[in-house]
């Protein structure tokens, strides 16, 4: 059986988006092979790892791809976006640059990610006693964007596998959504027209 349309269904990319140094790749390792990275290192170029998961009895396979959070590189970030539907927009608890900075990001998608469908928002290091930002400036800036919010932690494996689940789930819900529309429209237009988009077409 062919892996796209049978066992893998839905095959979904995701884009790990925020200054440097925030922990998007300590994120990304904490999710995918259940190790600590520190930041120490900042990321230089493309980092994809792909993770199989199980949402509502249906195969998943995530492609998320880290990107460098350095001024020099956002000339180049416009190829990450190709083939995303989903960016999680990660700021640092304790740096309040980085939230600051989420705005900027959070443009850049709006200017070249044409095919994002959903967003979330998260504020790493959330284990940290110095923390300069509040759960209710992480959640009024999330309203302010009009996408989800969530605090985590890579170090202490907080709420990391949560990020990838929710975003996942509301990704396969929204174009599930569609899809019905599309053929409920299609439906009503020619009551004879054959149901396969619903039924059989790959939606992602």
């Amino acid at each position: 059986m062919d892996k796209s349309r049978g066992e893998y269904a839905r095959l979904i990319k995701l884009l790990m988006i925020g200054d440097a140094g925030v922990g998007k790749t300590s994120i990304l390792y904490r999710f995918s092979e259940d190790i600590f990275r520190p930041p120490s290192l900042a990321t230089l170029g493309i980092d994809l790892i792909k993770k199989e998961i199980t949402i509502e009895g249906e195969n998943i396979k995530l492609l998320i791809q880290d990107t460098p959070g350095q001024e020099r590189f956002r000339s180049i970030t416009q190829s990450y976006y190709k083939g995303a539907i989903g960016a999680i927009l990660v700021y640092d608890c304790t740096d309040k640059k980085s939230f600051n900075s989420i705005l900027n990001w959070a443009d850049q998608i709006k200017n070249l990610g044409n095919e994002i469908t959903e967003m979330t928002l998260i504020g790493n290091k959330w284990d940290r006693p110095d923390k300069k930002i509040t759960t209710d400036e992480g959640k009024a800036l999330a309203r302010e964007l009009g996408i989800s919010f969530l605090e985590a932690s890579a170090k202490k494996n907080i709420n990391v596998d949560k990020i990838f689940y929710d975003i996942a789930k509301a990704i396969k819900n929204k174009r599930l959504n569609k899809s019905k529309a599309v053929n409920a429209k299609a439906m009503k237009n020619d009551p004879n027209t054959n149901n396969c988009c619903f039924n059989s077409c790959n939606l992602f």
